[in-house]
């Protein structure tokens, strides 16, 4: 169980670099030691395996380098997506139990002649040597035409009640979204802007690297998470909003005996089951879910309104939500998790630039402002699981009942 106090040593080699000492020559494996340094409850003994490119269709070269992650018994321990230039933030993603994006091409292409494509959390292309795709890794999204930054935030709001009260409603009119669904991978490369989360509080985060003793405190409330996926329809996905509720109330079910949420206990993994269907379209409508060509989108403004499952059934619920516009602000979900400690249970979260929901159960707090969150993404099969920066999440629902 991921939980306790861990003091971490950051590697001594790294402790003098900043992004703008590194130019072009950056370290990569330095910084991957780094953050394999500084979690040891996710990497026990790991040590850094096979080191791959992944390129970005707005940067010269390799972009990134993704490290696995090999535990003591040889196996894999997961992986390390880090900066080969220092035009992004130095740790880019992580993931303790979930196959490196090469190795998960390689199962599916039976081949080598590919080059990784990173587009960000959600994203992630194997490209032929003509530049043609291969294989993905997660859900193309839409593009977003709006500069969401002119829009004000954040909103917050905050409600408990049980099965007699009455649903919540916000007014989100000031907030229009305006999306792009490409209609095809090569318009969406050409499209495409480097993701916010590759850039934010970037200088601080350098900056991080000359830390040394970091403490972390970890959090886990047990049980078994769910990792279910999202339902194909004629016209559109299910949405990955809805997908997180199902995935928290899964848990909710099979971890706190909370029966009447299904029609009999949920399967961890299994979308189509005939008892975790019923309940994902459900939520679909709580959240309003609609489409974007074939895939499902939620607001952020509306992500919270899947506590009305639980009112449904008849049980107690409460929650904390808040939702902000990407680029804004960076501490307030960082002060949500660290604020909730023990008492911090499952959580939605949104993150890339609103562009995906997960489920959250895991967190870590460290010192400063460096809170993650792990994320179960919500794509199915038990095998989507990475650890999201709690500052580049844009939707938090805290839930609880």
């Amino acid at each position: 169980m991921k939980r306790g106090s861990l003091v971490c040593l950051a590697i001594v080699g790294v402790l003098a670099l900043t992004a703008t000492a590194f130019g072009s020559g950056v370290d990569s494996e330095a910084i991957a030691q780094w953050q394999l340094a500084n979690s040891q409850v996710e990497f026990p003994g790991g040590t850094l395996g096979k080191a791959m490119p992944m390129y970005s269709p707005k940067l010269e070269g390799p972009a990134f380098i993704e490290y696995e992650v090999v535990a003591p018994d040889g196996s894999s321990n997961g992986y390390i997506v880090v900066a080969a230039t220092n035009n992004t933030v130095p740790v880019v993603e992580y993931s303790d139990d979930t196959l490196s994006h090469y190795r998960r091409f390689y199962d599916m292409l039976g081949h080598t002649d590919f080059r990784m494509v990173y587009y960000g959390y959600v994203y992630t292309v194997a490209e032929s040597p003509s530049g043609e795709m291969l294989a993905e890794i997660g859900e193309m999204p839409p593009i977003l035409m709006t500069d969401l930054k002119k829009y004000d935030g954040p909103k917050e709001l905050e409600a408990q009640g049980n099965a007699f009260s009455e649903p919540v409603e916000i007014d989100a009119s000031g907030y229009p979204l305006e999306y792009y669904w490409p209609k095809s991978y090569e318009e969406f490369r050409s499209m495409y802007k480097l993701a916010n989360h590759l850039t934010n509080n970037i200088d601080e985060r350098w900056e991080r690297l000359s830390e040394s003793n970091l403490e972390y405190s970890y959090y886990y409330p047990g049980g078994t998470r769910c990792d279910h996926g999202q339902i194909p329809t004629s016209t559109c996905y299910t949405g990955c909003g809805p997908t997180a509720w199902v995935n928290v109330y899964c848990w909710w079910e099979r971890a706190k005996g909370k029966t009447n949420l299904f029609c009999g206990t949920p399967p961890t993994c299994n979308v189509y089951d005939g008892c975790v269907s019923p309940v994902i379209w459900n939520l679909v409508g709580y959240v309003g879910t609609y489409c974007i060509g074939n895939n499902g989108a939620t607001n952020p403004w509306n992500i919270y309104k899947g506590y009305k499952h639980a009112d449904a059934k008849g049980y107690w619920w409460s929650y904390w939500w808040h939702w902000r516009i990407p680029g804004l602000s960076y501490s307030t979900e960082a002060d949500i998790l660290r604020s909730a400690g023990q008492d911090f249970v499952f959580t939605v979260v949104g993150y890339y630039d609103d562009w995906h929901y997960g489920a959250g159960q895991y967190y870590k707090v460290g010192s400063g402002s460096d809170v993650s969150v792990e994320i179960v993404t919500g794509w199915g099969g038990c095998i989507g699981k990475l650890w999201v920066p709690a500052s580049d999440t844009m939707a938090v629902v805290k839930f609880n009942m």
